[in-house]
Protein backbone atom coordinates (compact mmCIF):
# COMPACT_ATOMS: atom_id res chain seq x y z
CA UNK A 1 0.00 0.00 0.00
CA UNK A 2 1.37 3.39 -0.96
CA UNK A 3 1.73 5.96 1.80
CA UNK A 4 -0.97 8.66 1.30
CA UNK A 5 0.88 11.70 2.73
CA UNK A 6 3.08 12.61 -0.27
CA UNK A 7 0.14 12.15 -2.65
CA UNK A 8 -2.03 14.39 -0.49
CA UNK A 9 0.77 16.99 -0.30
CA UNK A 10 1.19 17.02 -4.09
CA UNK A 11 -2.35 16.53 -5.35
CA UNK A 12 -4.65 17.42 -2.47
CA UNK A 13 -5.88 13.82 -2.32
CA UNK A 14 -4.66 10.24 -2.41
CA UNK A 15 -6.03 6.90 -3.53
CA UNK A 16 -7.43 6.39 -0.05
CA UNK A 17 -9.11 9.83 0.00
CA UNK A 18 -10.65 9.37 -3.44
CA UNK A 19 -11.95 5.90 -2.51
CA UNK A 20 -13.53 7.29 0.66
CA UNK A 21 -15.08 10.13 -1.33
CA UNK A 22 -16.52 7.67 -3.88
CA UNK A 23 -18.27 5.82 -1.06
CA UNK A 24 -19.23 8.75 1.16
CA UNK A 25 -20.06 11.41 -1.45
CA UNK A 26 -20.61 9.81 -4.88
CA UNK A 27 -21.80 13.07 -6.50
CA UNK A 28 -18.56 14.90 -5.56
CA UNK A 29 -16.57 11.92 -6.78
CA UNK A 30 -18.38 11.95 -10.16
CA UNK A 31 -17.92 15.73 -10.44
CA UNK A 32 -14.17 15.21 -9.96
CA UNK A 33 -14.09 13.24 -13.22
CA UNK A 34 -15.13 16.30 -15.23
CA UNK A 35 -12.44 18.54 -13.69
CA UNK A 36 -9.35 19.23 -15.79
CA UNK A 37 -6.31 17.46 -14.41
CA UNK A 38 -4.03 20.18 -13.05
CA UNK A 39 -2.06 19.01 -10.01
CA UNK A 40 -0.79 21.88 -7.86
CA UNK A 41 2.57 20.18 -7.32
CA UNK A 42 4.73 17.45 -8.81
CA UNK A 43 5.52 14.26 -6.95
CA UNK A 44 8.18 11.68 -7.63
CA UNK A 45 9.24 8.55 -5.79
CA UNK A 46 12.41 6.52 -5.80
CA UNK A 47 12.38 2.85 -4.81
CA UNK A 48 15.75 2.59 -3.09
CA UNK A 49 17.86 -0.55 -3.31
CA UNK A 50 20.66 -2.14 -1.41
CA UNK A 51 23.32 -3.81 -3.53
CA UNK A 52 24.69 -6.00 -0.74
CA UNK A 53 23.35 -8.65 1.60
CA UNK A 54 24.17 -8.59 5.28
CA UNK A 55 23.25 -6.61 8.36
CA UNK A 56 22.47 -2.92 8.02
CA UNK A 57 24.86 -0.88 10.18
CA UNK A 58 23.99 2.64 8.96
CA UNK A 59 22.13 4.66 6.34
CA UNK A 60 24.71 7.40 5.76
CA UNK A 61 23.21 8.61 2.48
CA UNK A 62 19.83 9.39 4.05
CA UNK A 63 21.01 12.76 5.41
CA UNK A 64 22.03 13.80 1.87
CA UNK A 65 18.67 12.68 0.47
CA UNK A 66 16.74 14.56 3.16
CA UNK A 67 18.52 17.80 2.21
CA UNK A 68 17.49 17.56 -1.46
CA UNK A 69 15.02 20.09 -2.86
CA UNK A 70 11.49 18.75 -2.64
CA UNK A 71 12.27 15.94 -0.18
CA UNK A 72 8.98 14.94 1.46
CA UNK A 73 9.47 11.64 3.27
CA UNK A 74 10.99 8.17 3.30
CA UNK A 75 8.92 5.08 4.02
CA UNK A 76 9.83 1.47 4.65
CA UNK A 77 13.57 1.92 5.07
CA UNK A 78 15.26 -0.93 6.91
CA UNK A 79 16.40 -0.26 10.46
CA UNK A 80 19.97 -0.47 11.73
CA UNK A 81 20.70 -4.02 12.83
CA UNK A 82 18.21 -5.53 10.37
CA UNK A 83 19.40 -8.34 8.10
CA UNK A 84 18.76 -7.35 4.49
CA UNK A 85 19.11 -9.09 1.16
CA UNK A 86 20.63 -7.64 -1.98
CA UNK A 87 17.78 -6.02 -3.90
CA UNK A 88 18.80 -4.89 -7.36
CA UNK A 89 15.22 -5.39 -8.46
CA UNK A 90 12.77 -3.96 -5.99
CA UNK A 91 9.21 -3.04 -5.22
CA UNK A 92 10.08 -0.90 -2.24
CA UNK A 93 11.64 -3.77 -0.31
CA UNK A 94 14.31 -1.48 1.14
CA UNK A 95 12.27 1.70 1.10
CA UNK A 96 10.72 4.46 -0.95
CA UNK A 97 11.80 8.11 -0.97
CA UNK A 98 9.20 10.73 -1.96
CA UNK A 99 9.74 14.21 -3.39
CA UNK A 100 7.08 16.92 -3.76
CA UNK A 101 7.75 20.32 -5.32
CA UNK A 102 5.58 23.08 -6.80
CA UNK A 103 7.89 23.94 -9.67
CA UNK A 104 8.65 21.85 -12.68
CA UNK A 105 10.36 22.82 -15.90
CA UNK A 106 7.91 22.25 -18.72
CA UNK A 107 10.28 23.59 -21.34
CA UNK A 108 13.26 21.53 -20.17
CA UNK A 109 11.98 18.52 -18.15
CA UNK A 110 15.54 17.31 -17.55
CA UNK A 111 16.05 20.41 -15.37
CA UNK A 112 13.03 19.81 -13.15
CA UNK A 113 13.61 19.92 -9.41
CA UNK A 114 11.97 16.56 -8.74
CA UNK A 115 13.77 14.81 -11.59
CA UNK A 116 17.16 16.07 -10.41
CA UNK A 117 16.42 15.04 -6.82
CA UNK A 118 15.29 11.58 -7.97
CA UNK A 119 18.69 10.97 -9.57
CA UNK A 120 20.57 11.31 -6.27
CA UNK A 121 19.34 8.15 -4.46
CA UNK A 122 20.30 6.06 -7.51
CA UNK A 123 23.74 7.63 -7.62
CA UNK A 124 24.22 6.98 -3.89
CA UNK A 125 23.17 3.34 -4.42
CA UNK A 126 25.66 2.95 -7.28
CA UNK A 127 28.42 4.41 -5.09
CA UNK A 128 27.41 2.14 -2.16
CA UNK A 129 26.92 5.34 -0.14
CA UNK A 130 23.24 5.03 0.74
CA UNK A 131 23.33 1.92 2.95
CA UNK A 132 26.26 0.55 4.97
CA UNK A 133 26.06 -3.22 5.26
CA UNK A 134 28.37 -5.63 7.07
CA UNK A 135 28.43 -9.36 6.36
CA UNK A 136 25.98 -11.29 8.51
CA UNK A 137 27.68 -13.02 11.44
CA UNK A 138 28.20 -16.72 10.98
CA UNK A 139 26.79 -19.16 13.46
CA UNK A 140 28.35 -22.38 14.68
CA UNK A 141 26.15 -24.35 12.27
CA UNK A 142 27.59 -22.40 9.30
CA UNK A 143 31.18 -23.55 9.93
CA UNK A 144 32.61 -26.47 8.01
Amino acid sequence: MLHPDPYFAAFGNSQQHVLAESLDDPSSFKARLSDAYAPPQVMGKAFVRCRESGVLTAVPGLSSVRRLPGFHSAQGLPYVGQPIQKSTLTKGKTGIVYFVHPEESVVRPEESVVRQSLEVPSRLEDEAALFRVEPAPTTGSDRS
